[in-house]
């Protein structure tokens, strides 16, 4: 709680709600059952009205994280931002944000609720501590993809442009978001892309040879990528014995 505290005293906010913060976060750690207004009024003077109104209030969650964060994290560790949507299995046809997700664990769509996290990774402790979570908005039947890839990126950038986030230049994402938009998107953010690609991705090596003379579009790509081969990659400089970088710019195709 002194933790708590702390971080609590870097955010913008009034005494009255960082006293209602402190009661609320006690509560929490020593609530025994379900979290509700009405479980939360037996243990503190406060009626369920007054949890709900001032729930209803807007908080600073991303500034209150990254105090937390700063102050267990040494700055000389080495950090990087990741980003990773879950579904939550979810009954009913009433609920907001009820729609067809993606679920990774499963390898199939599923019905439910999504939640998207970014998180800021402490490389050097192999650790992560969550930054914001936002539920997704349920999408309209056409362009749905779109549709969210630009929900994640507003996400994103809503989190990222704050001055104190500026620092950390990496997004580590899985293979879902190796797409054009998505990637353009964090570029424009200031920020680069740890990803992989899907496995049936169709790289190309970019040709570097001589220009042919004469009419016509000039050659760009010199063969497709094997990964299996590594001829072509240039060896990357690592600490570790038992990592082997290789490193190449290729061209991956719309």
């Amino acid at each position: 709680m002194r933790l708590f505290d702390r971080a609590l005293m870097c955010v913008k906010s009034k005494k009255p709600q960082q006293k209602f913060l402190c009661h609320v976060m006690y509560l929490m750690l020593l609530l025994p059952g379900r979290i509700t207004f009405r479980n939360l009024s037996r243990y503190r003077p406060y009626h369920e009205k007054t949890f709900a109104r001032w729930f209803a209030r807007d908080v600073d969650v991303v500034s209150l994280n990254r105090a937390a964060i700063v102050e267990v994290v040494p700055p000389s560790h080495e950090h990087v931002l990741a980003f990773d949507p879950s579904v939550v299995p979810k009954s009913g046809k009433h609920s907001y944000g009820l729609d067809m997700f993606w679920n990774g664990a499963h390898s199939r769509a599923e019905k439910g609720l999504e939640i998207a996290t970014l998180a800021w990774v402490d490389v050097t402790q192999n650790s992560a501590s969550t930054l914001s979570v936002e539920q997704t908005s349920p999408a309209p039947h056409r362009d749905t993809e779109d549709t969210r890839i630009a929900a994640y990126l507003a996400h994103i950038a809503r989190v990222v442009t704050t001055p104190p986030l500026q620092a950390l230049t990496y997004l580590a994402v899985d293979g879902y978001f190796s797409k054009k938009k998505f990637v353009d998107g964090i570029c424009a953010l200031d920020l680069h892309v740890i990803g992989k690609l899907h496995r049936d991705a169709h790289l190309r090596h970019l040709y570097s040879g001589p220009r042919r003379n004469g009419p016509g579009r000039p050659k760009t790509d010199d063969g497709k990528v094997d990964i299996s081969d590594l001829a072509r990659f240039e060896p990357g400089e690592v600490d570790d014995a038992d990592i082997a970088l290789y490193a190449q710019v290729v061209n991956h195709p719309p």
